[in-house]
């Protein structure tokens, strides 16, 4: 009977509200969707991250390749400070291979000053009786550090933070694009 049927206005409330559920639930499948595309794509850099992690450890465990890059941290914190006494704080397993470049360093350092500017500036680097923390691994260990330095002066209030820690994340945020578009082509 007429009486039964819907008025037009109430009709088109109706249908109205379906629409808007059908839109609220097409949105949260996409959305749904993009959550998960960027928690798979954080699972590849996290991988990323640790494959870079895994050969880290093994330029440290190479006696040779290691010198080398300590003392170019070491000569690289020391430009930044440019500061005539400067203390190197390295994990307590690095303490004798940093003691060994530290007059490499000294040198390098010089050698780069001059040649930049002219001057003859040189820098006495001493080993910091603080140390960083240890290797990944180690029991009983809450922080870790991979490897490198931090440079100190100053009493410490002045730092440059070389450690591969944070030179790994530094290019990880920096370089979050450039390895998406490896990983990703996006």
């Amino acid at each position: 009977s007429l009486h039964d049927a819907l008025p037009i206005w109430e009709f088109q409330a109706k249908e109205k509200k379906i629409e808007s559920q059908r839109a609220i639930s097409r949105s949260r499948v996409v959305n749904e969707s993009r959550l998960l595309k960027v928690a798979e794509r954080g699972k590849f850099l996290d991988q990323v991250t640790t494959d870079v992690k895994n050969k880290l450890l093994t330029v440290v465990k190479d006696q040779r390749q290691y010198s080398a890059l300590l003392t170019d941290l070491i000569v690289q914190g020391a430009l930044t400070l440019l500061e005539p006494e400067i203390k190197v704080r390295c994990r307590q397993i690095d303490q004798k291979l940093v003691q060994a470049v530290l007059p490499a360093a000294q040198a390098e350092f010089s050698k780069v000053v001059k040649s930049q500017t002219g001057v003859d500036k040189s820098v006495s680097l001493s080993i910091d009786p603080k140390y960083l923390p240890p290797a990944p691994g180690t029991p009983g260990s809450t922080a870790t550090c991979l490897g490198g330095v931090v440079l100190a002066c100053h009493g410490g209030l002045i730092t440059v933070d070389n450690t591969l820690d944070l030179r790994l994340r530094l290019i990880v945020e920096q370089d979050k694009p450039a390895i998406r578009r490896q990983l990703f082509n996006a």
